[in-house]
């Protein structure tokens, strides 16, 4: 079989899962139902300011602890032993596993775009800063899965992790020291397009979006190269 026919397999195997396990398809649309009960509960201003961040968590934190958890309880079950034995490459099954997080994480994400009226452009943007988000998120989800030993060792690290990504741009509208931190990271620039309804941000919040992407996948590549995925 070609490289592509095992990724679609490994998709076809993972959409599978995912829909037999309801706790993932709860966790994938939860925020999007907290912000359509937040809708109908608080202020127009309360809403402004929760929204974005609803959005900015779907993005980010979900992303992380599943890519992680998915692929650390595959090294577990030794599943993922046997499809390597099937010929299935790692990056192959990187690659099948990401693809379904990703559209999985997208489609959540866009439900908000049934939430606050948008106009075309303002969608794409939203739709594009979210994929941006997202891919990040894998990455970091890919380096804490390729680092557990198994399912039970990841999530001590996925937990606070994805949280302080997730989590810090909120805070960081808050208090002027936290933002100054957040501004490191690029789940602060996702949540500030959320905010604006708009990709119109600076060259500097576009070469710090850059470099989270470059540093996370070269970390990615050096671990994936000397580590792989612990069972090949």
């Amino acid at each position: 079989m070609s490289a592509l026919h095992h990724i679609a397999a490994v998709f076809h195997k993972q959409v599978k899962d995912s829909f037999k396990n309801r706790l993932i398809l709860v966790v994938f649309f939860m925020f999007p139902v907290l912000a359509m009960v937040f809708k109908e509960i608080v202020s127009k201003e309360e809403l402004d300011f929760m929204l974005p961040s609803f959005m900015t968590m779907n993005t980010v934190m979900i992303p992380i602890i599943f890519m992680s958890s998915i692929i650390a309880e595959e090294k577990e079950k030794k599943t993922l032993r046997m499809l390597i034995m099937s010929n299935v490459r790692s990056w192959e099954y990187l690659l099948g596993v990401g693809i379904c997080v990703f559209l999985q994480a997208l489609l959540s994400t866009c439900v908000f775009l049934a939430i606050i009226p948008n106009s075309m452009d303002e969608a794409i943007d939203f739709i594009v800063v979210s994929t941006i988000g997202i891919i990040c998120s894998l990455l970091i989800g890919a380096i804490l899965a390729i680092i557990a030993k198994n399912q039970m060792s990841v999530g001590p690290v996925t937990a606070p992790v994805s949280m302080l990504i997730g989590l810090l741009p909120m805070f960081s509208a808050m208090n002027d020291k936290l933002e100054h931190a957040a501004k490191a990271f690029y789940s602060y620039y996702v949540r500030e397009s959320f905010v604006s309804h708009s990709l119109e941000i600076d060259e500097s919040s576009w070469a710090v979006i850059g470099l989270n992407f470059a540093v996370l996948l070269f970390l990615f590549i050096i671990l994936y190269k000397y580590k792989g995925l612990g069972n090949e």
